[in-house]
């Protein structure tokens, strides 16, 4: 995208030269969902990836307004899927639950001391990631 002029940087750090990255991640990601939800493995597994396919989506059309923390929505969206492992799962995915939510705190420690984002951005982004695993697990 950047030899194409679509990004002036590979940091992407305008808000408006997002769009493009956001929309060709949502494409791979809801085509890598359909692939694996007719591939012969768990359900949980496409459903995983829906989840992070709806997170991708929202992301990109929070984006034509605000701006919010790709990083944490990712981070999030770990936590979540650990966290929806765990409850739903026949294995103690604890130490994984709070690990990710240690990471997602030094994640977020660093995003604000880059001066990437607000505390807001990072918290919504966080939430918003996890909802989408929570959200995706409890309707499939």
């Amino acid at each position: 995208m950047k030899k194409f002029g679509l990004v002036s940087s590979m940091q992407v750090n305008h808000q408006g030269e997002r769009n493009m990255p956001y929309l060709t991640s949502f494409i791979f990601f809801s085509s890598t969902w359909w692939l694996l939800s007719k591939a012969p493995l768990p359900p949980m597994v496409a459903q995983l990836m829906l989840g992070a396919t709806i997170a991708v989506l929202l992301t990109g059309i929070i984006n034509l307004k605000i701006k919010i923390s790709a990083h944490m929505v990712a981070i999030g969206g770990l936590a979540g899927a650990f966290l929806m492992l765990g409850i739903n799962g026949l294995h103690d995915y604890t130490l994984w639950v709070i690990l990710s939510f240690m990471l997602s705190g030094i994640m977020g420690w660093a995003r604000l001391q880059l001066k990437a984002h607000s505390p807001f951005e990072i918290y919504s982004g966080f939430l918003l990631g996890m909802m989408c695993q929570i959200v995706v697990d409890n309707i499939g």
